[in-house]
């Protein structure tokens, strides 16, 4: 599952290297204050199809969580949302992974947001 760990580097570097973020961290762990605005990265599940077809295709969920800090305001979320949406489609993953679905933005709230989205690649079985 090193192409899980290659997709969710391809995220965070693309975030980190367009948007002005203190930080993008691969973690479940809290954000301290001092780096807001910030982007937190999180696996949320992997599935795959392992009948006795060949290729093996393989999809995982990632939710990009967006921090603006206590001072965010719904007008910078919703760019901050916009650009991130934007990235994670433009974004260039590892050989054979493509994004499945359009990503889908979900618990929207004044400083925060939350985008999910699928991306799908297929091994081969020797």
């Amino acid at each position: 599952m090193a192409v899980l760990w290659d997709i969710l580097d391809a995220v965070r570097k693309c975030l980190i290297e367009s948007l002005d973020f203190r930080a993008v961290i691969i973690s479940d762990d809290d954000v301290p204050a001092s780096l807001m605005p910030a982007a937190r990265i999180k696996f949320v599940s992997a599935t795959s199809n392992s009948s006795a077809e060949v290729p093996i295709i393989f999809d995982i969920v990632v939710e990009v969580e967006i921090l603006m800090g206590v001072k965010g305001e719904a007008e910078s979320i919703a760019d901050a949302v916009q650009s991130v949406s934007e990235i994670l489609v433009k974004c260039e993953y590892p050989a054979g992974v493509r994004i499945c679905s359009a990503p889908t933005v979900k618990n929207v709230a004044r400083n925060s947001a939350t985008i999910k989205v699928k991306f799908r690649w297929a091994e081969r079985s020797e």
